[in-house]
C-alpha cells in the first residue's frame, strides 16, 4: 500500500521563558510545508511563561499529495517564531523536520527552537491523511497480514510471500518518546499498510478528575482485591502502543500471564488493552511477566510487558500556603486549587504505585489556619515576608519548617524565588543514600538500549543514579530553636521532608501537578532524567545515568522527572523501586 496524502499539524507552541516583565509577549509565526506557506504570518499570539499557545486546526494544519513522490523523494517541513511587542523583539529562532520517502512513519514531534537559550517548543503532528493499494492478492488465499480470508488464524501475505511477524509493542514508556533511541523496528515489504500507534500510546491531558489509572502501561501493578468496587478506575491498564501493519487483525491478540502475582480484571482475547491487578499479600514488591501473543497463550509471541506487582503505598502530606503580609500580593493558589493540584499529582504517582495522603494529624502550629484535606493557610508579619517572597532556594529555606510535621511531606506554596520563573524546588531531602540503584532483566527499563526488544540485543543491568540528601539542617540559623519551641526532638529535621511551590503561573496550570510530582520525586530520591537540568540544551547525559546509544538523557522529555511539561508522565521500574522504599511511605 502507497501512502498518497500526509496531513501536517502545527498543533500547539509552549513558551518557555518569556522576556516580558509585564503582560503576556506578542509572537508570530511562519510555516511552510514543502515550500507552501501555512497559517498567516500577520496573526498575533499572546505568549505567556510556561503556558501553550494553539494554533487553531484550520488555519495551521495542511493536506499533502505525496502520490508523485518517488524514492529519494522529501518534504521539508519549517516553522519559525518571532516577537514584536512594546519590550522586545526579535528572532524567537526556526525549527525544522524532513519527511522521507515512502512516507510511512506517523509522528509526534516536539521540536524546541531559540537561540542560545531556548525559547519555545513546538508540537508537530504528522498524519497518514490518504492510502491506497498498489499491488492486490493474486489469488483468494493471497492475503494481507490480517484475517480477510474466513477462519484462517496464520500470518499471510501477499502473493504467496513468507509470512511476517507482526511489529507490536508495549512500550513501557508513555507517551511514546518523541526522539531517542527505541528500538528500531523492522522494515516491512512495500505493499503493507504502515504502522499505528494506539491512542495509549498519546499524552493524556492532565486534570483532577482523572481516573487514578488514566496512564497506560504503569511500573507498578496495583494489589486489589477481586471485588473492589473501583477496579475499572485503578487496576493496572496495560495496552499495545504500536501495530504495524496498522490494518492488522487484532482479534487474535491473546494476553497471558508468563510470571508473578498478576490477574487480569475482565476480558482478555481480541483486546489492544487490559486491566491487570496484583494478587497476594504485598510483603515485598515482585516482578510479573505479562505477553502478548497470537491466537492463544501457546501463539507467536508479540510483545512482552514488565512490571512490579506491589501494594499502594501511601504519603502522608501537609501542604502550606504561606501568604506574605499584604493581602494584594498573597500566593494566587488557595486551597481548592492545592487540592486540584495534588490530584493531578496523584495520577502520575499512581503509576509507581504511591498515593498522596492528607496528614491523619490536623494540628496547626505557627499560627496556621487548617483548610482542611492536610492543607493550611499562614499569613506572615511584614518583618517576615522574606520567607516567601525572593526565597534563596539554594540555603535552607524557613518556610518548609512552618507547620510541619515530622514524617510527613510538606508542599509550601510561597510567593517567589530569587530565580524568575522556578516551578518547584526540593529543598529538605534527608535520609537519602545518593548511591546507584541496578536492575536486570528483560526488557530494560524505559527499553534502555540494549532493551530486550527485538531487534535489540539482549538486556544489560541497567544503572542509575539517585538523589543525594540535602545536608544544611539542622544547622541552619533557627532551626535549633524553632524545635525547641515546638518541643521537637533534635532530630525532627531528619524527618522534614519539604519541597517549594513558587508562584509561578495560574493556579488552573495543570502543570502544578506535574511539578509536585517532579518534585516528589526529587525528595523521595530520584534525579533529573532526560532533558532535566540541560537548560534547553539539545544534548547531553541525564543527571541520573539513563541515557540512549548517543549519550543523551532517555527519554528526553517524557519521565516525570524531565522538562517535557505535558508530555512528562511517565515513571519507570528502576524508578519505583527507588522511590517506593523510602521511609515516608506508610
Amino acid at each position: 500500500m502507497a501512502v498518497t496524502k500526509l496531513r501536517v499539524c502545527f498543533n500547539t507552541v509552549f513558551v518557555i521563558p518569556d522576556p516580558d516583565l509585564w503582560g503576556p509577549g506578542q509572537w508570530y509565526f511562519t510555516a511552510t510545508v514543502d515550500g507552501a506557506a501555512v497559517g498567516d504570518p500577520s496573526q498575533e499570539f499572546d505568549a505567556m511563561e510556561r503556558q501553550s499557545i494553539e494554533l487553531p486546526d484550520d488555519s495551521w494544519s495542511t493536506t499533502v499529495d505525496v502520490s508523485a513522490k518517488r524514492a529519494g523523494d522529501k518534504i521539508e517541513i519549517r516553522f519559525s517564531a518571532r516577537e514584536d511587542d512594546s519590550f522586545s523583539s526579535g528572532d524567537l529562532g526556526q525549527v525544522s523536520a524532513t519527511l522521507k520517502y515512502p512516507f510511512k512513519q506517523e509522528l509526534d514531534l516536539t521540536l524546541t527552537g531559540g537561540p542560545g537559550k531556548s525559547r519555545y517548543e513546538l508540537n508537530l503532528v504528522v498524519e497518514i491523511a490518504e492510502e491506497k493499494a498498489t499491488i492486490g492478492p493474486a489469488g483468494p488465499r493471497d492475503v494481507y497480514v490480517n484475517r480477510q480470508a474466513g477462519g484462517t488464524a496464520t500470518f499471510t501475505t501477499l502473493a504467496g510471500a513468507k509470512p511476517p511477524i507482526p511489529r507490536v509493542e508495549i512500550c513501557p514508556v508513555v507517551p511514546l518518546p518523541a526522539r531517542g533511541s527505541m528500538p528500531k523496528r523492522p522494515k516491512f515489504r512495500v505493499g503493507l499498510a504502515h504502522g499505528k500507534k494506539t491512542p495509549q500510546a498519546a499524552p493524556v491531558p492532565l486534570t483532577a478528575t482523572l481516573n487514578l489509572n488514566a496512564l497506560p502501561n504503569p511500573a507498578v501493578i496495583p494489589i486489589l482485591s477481586s471485588s473492589d468496587p473501583c477496579m475499572a478506575q485503578k487496576a493496572a491498564r496495560v495496552a499495545v502502543t504500536y501495530i504495524e501493519p496498522g490494518n492488522l487483525d487484532t482479534g487474535y491478540f491473546t494476553w497471558h500471564v508468563k510470571s508473578g502475582p498478576a490477574a487480569f480484571w475482565g476480558g482478555t482475547d481480541g483486546q489492544t488493552e487490559v486491566l491487570v491487578y496484583g494478587t497476594g499479600t504485598g510483603a515485598a514488591d515482585a516482578e510479573a511477566i505479562i505477553e502478548l501473543r497470537w491466537n492463544g497463550a501457546t501463539g507467536t509471541l508479540l510483545s512482552t510487558f514488565r512490571a512490579w506487582v506491589g501494594k499502594i503505598k501511601q504519603i502522608p502530606y501537609r501542604a502550606l500556603i504561606v501568604d506574605p503580609s499584604k493581602a494584594a500580593m498573597q500566593v494566587r493558589s488557595r486551597p481548592a486549587d492545592v487540592l486540584n493540584h495534588v490530584a493531578m499529582a496523584n495520577i502520575l504517582l499512581w503509576h509507581a504505585g504511591l498515593n498522596l495522603v492528607p496528614d491523619v494529624d490536623a494540628t496547626a502550629w505557627d499560627s496556621a489556619t487548617s483548610s482542611g484535606n492536610g492543607i493550611f493557610v499562614i499569613t506572615l508579619s511584614a518583618k517576615h515576608n522574606g520567607w516567601t517572597i525572593g526565597v534563596n532556594d539554594d540555603l535552607t529555606p524557613v518556610a518548609t519548617r512552618l507547620n510541619f510535621n515530622p514524617g510527613v511531606m510538606h508542599f509550601c506554596y510561597i510567593k517567589s524565588t530569587k530565580d524568575a520563573g522556578t516551578a518547584g524546588s526540593a529543598t529538605d531531602r534527608p535520609q537519602l543514600s545518593g548511591a546507584n540503584e541496578t536492575l536486570s532483566g528483560t526488557p530494560s527499563p524505559s527499553w534502555v538500549y540494549p532493551s530486550g526488544v527485538p531487534p535489540d540485543s539482549a538486556a544489560k543491568t541497567v544503572v542509575m543514579k539517585s538523589m543525594p540528601k540535602s545536608t544544611a539542617r539542622p544547622k541552619a540559623k533557627g532551626d535549633n530553636t524553632y524545635l525547641t519551641a515546638r518541643g521537637l526532638p533534635a532530630d525532627a529535621m531528619n524527618k522534614l521532608f519539604g519541597l517549594l511551590m513558587p508562584d509561578y503561573t495560574r493556579p488552573s496550570d495543570p502543570d502544578w501537578g506535574q511539578t509536585m510530582a517532579h518534585e516528589t520525586g526529587h525528595v523521595l530520591g530520584l534525579a533529573h532524567r532526560g532533558n532535566g537540568g540541560q537548560s534547553g540544551a539539545a544534548g547531553g547525559p541525564s543527571d541520573d545515568g539513563i541515557d540512549d546509544r548517543a549519550g543523551n538523557g532517555y527519554p528526553w522529555l517524557e519521565n516525570v522527572m524531565c522538562y517535557g511539561y505535558a508530555r512528562s508522565q511517565d515513571l519507570d521500574i528502576i524508578q519505583a523501586k527507588v522511590i517506593r522504599r523510602h521511609p515516608v511511605l506508610r
